[in-house]
């Protein structure tokens, strides 16, 4: 009897200290971790594209993934689907404000930042994606940019432990940056103001970033979630139009201005909000980069 019981111990410590490694991302669902995708009613028309890609390319969010929470921001419209949660912000003030909306109702410690044109093309990496959430799990990190964007923006040291990865440099143009990545929610949180477009929050929000003592990462290879910026300064581009027709998504931008296209009311309104900006800028060049640092 003693020697089956001391066999039956043995074996008992065998299986805990032997069990084969499997992937991490392979047993952990990211549960941990919310997807917003920020949009507004303006920019509905692609929302099926968006989903699609995204459902497409990430199929584990329907199956082992089910829980990860999805979170999509819109004004007044809904988007139909069991997996996204549509918050409806009607009296929108700024996108700033939209986006502490909605971290209010996230209840994980991390957050996936997307945007409605940020269409996926090819098959998220869950490996490396869970790879970098483990970095930013142990709480030294505010921001990992996910895709490779610009390497001009994306230099510095390389990261000690994750191949591919280098630290925001401390005083670098677009430390806080909108292409999707992963963020810890209180650091997001702290940086956000309210009133803000996110392309101040992009400047202004790295100007603040400069003294936060979390670290600001990037990669500059082996991206997991690879896609294409359908929009360009408020029109739709070429590559978008040809990427819904290849994967046979119904899309119908309307009246929607395209890149490549001349339309002179869009131009003048461009040109307009340029010229109220400049000299916005040449009569108070001091409230530029006037931020609240409370």
């Amino acid at each position: 009897m003693l020697k089956n019981l001391l066999k039956s111990v043995i074996n008992f410590y065998l299986i805990i200290c032997l069990w084969p490694v499997t992937s991490w991302a392979q047993d952990h669902k990211f549960t941990d971790v919310t997807i917003i995708v920020s949009s507004c009613d303006k920019y509905s028309f692609v929302w099926e594209p968006f989903f699609e890609s995204l459902f497409k390319h990430w199929p584990s969010l329907q199956t082992t993934s089910s829980k990860v929470p999805i979170i999509l921001i819109s004004n007044t419209k809904q988007y139909n689907h069991p997996r996204v949660q549509t918050i409806k912000i009607a009296d929108e003030i700024s996108w700033a404000d939209n986006m502490l909306t909605a971290l209010q109702q996230v209840k994980t410690p991390l957050v996936l930042y997307l945007q409605d044109d940020y269409w996926l093309d090819k098959r998220v990496d869950e490996n490396r994606l869970a790879q970098l959430a483990t970095i930013l799990r142990k709480g030294n990190t505010a921001f990992i940019q996910t895709s490779v964007n610009d390497l001009r923006f994306q230099n510095g040291l390389a990261h000690e432990t994750v191949p591919d990865m280098v630290y925001r440099k401390k005083f670098s143009h677009y430390k806080v940056s909108l292409q999707a990545g992963l963020w810890d929610k209180a650091s997001l949180e702290y940086l956000l103001r309210s009133g803000e477009s996110p392309w101040a929050f992009e400047i202004l929000g790295s100007i603040r970033a400069h003294g936060y003592p979390k670290a600001f990462l990037s990669l500059v290879n082996d991206e997991p979630i690879h896609y294409i910026n359908a929009s360009h300064l408020g029109h739709i581009v070429p590559e978008a139009i040809a990427y819904t027709k290849a994967q046979n998504i119904g899309f119908d931008p309307g009246n929607f201005p395209r890149l490549g296209k001349f339309n002179w009311q869009i131009s003048k309104r461009t040109w307009l909000e340029r010229w109220k900006k400049l000299s916005g800028f040449l009569k108070h060049p001091e409230l530029f980069y006037e931020f609240d640092a409370s």
